[in-house]
């Protein structure tokens, strides 16, 4: 005698049950184009050209790129090290801080201990040598650590990623004081990059 398994069949439109598990599933895995995405573009071979210049004169300024070489499931590696994880909130660090997370809207904050993210503005014009981008969101990533306030503004544009990066140092009853400045050069995919 041979077993035989039964037939199950079912009409996804007439079954709710299903349609919700499937849609929770997809958000729960960071399937799909989520909000930070849109400023955040994320693909293996995707990659930022910059140029920093430093407050010390010392230092003479510096070309970089950052390129994302390897996705493991919801984790984007880059070459510099720096590893993102897409999760239904926004893009993890392995350092387990967001690096940035919805919605996205001034005044939404988020963080932990001594690190602490806020969206200070949304739907602006950043001027950088990639170009002119339009709509661009800036967060203030403050952390502290014996005391000193190391605070870094990073300009975030819809489908180029981060734009321009400033990092300050505030001492206790000191004005914040710029250390360096990353502007983009060029962006996207191997050679398809825009200047």
């Amino acid at each position: 005698m041979r077993c035989r398994s039964p037939k199950i069949r079912f009409n996804l439109s007439r079954s709710p049950l299903v349609m919700l598990g499937l849609v929770a599933t997809l958000w729960l895995c960071g399937c799909g184009l989520s909000e930070v995405e849109k400023y955040y573009p994320l693909g293996a071979g995707y990659n930022w050209t910059y140029e920093t210049t430093y407050d010390d004169p010392e230092f003479p300024p510096k070309r970089s790129t950052d390129m994302i070489v390897e996705r493991k499931w919801n984790d984007y590696h880059f070459d510099n090290g720096l590893v993102l994880s897409k999760t239904h909130l926004g893009l993890l660090t392995r350092e387990a801080y967001y690096l940035l997370q919805g919605p996205l809207r001034v005044g939404h904050k988020w963080g932990a201990g001594h690190i602490e993210v806020e969206i200070t503005a949304v739907n602006k014009r950043v001027t950088v040598p990639a170009g002119v981008f339009d709509d661009c969101l800036t967060t203030e990533f403050r952390a502290v650590r014996q005391g000193v306030t190391f605070i870094t503004l990073t300009d975030y544009c819809r489908d180029v990623g981060p734009a321009a990066y400033e990092l300050y140092r505030q001492e206790p009853g000191n004005e914040r004081r710029m250390l360096q400045r990353s502007v983009l050069l060029a962006f996207g995919y191997g050679e398809d990059l825009k200047q």
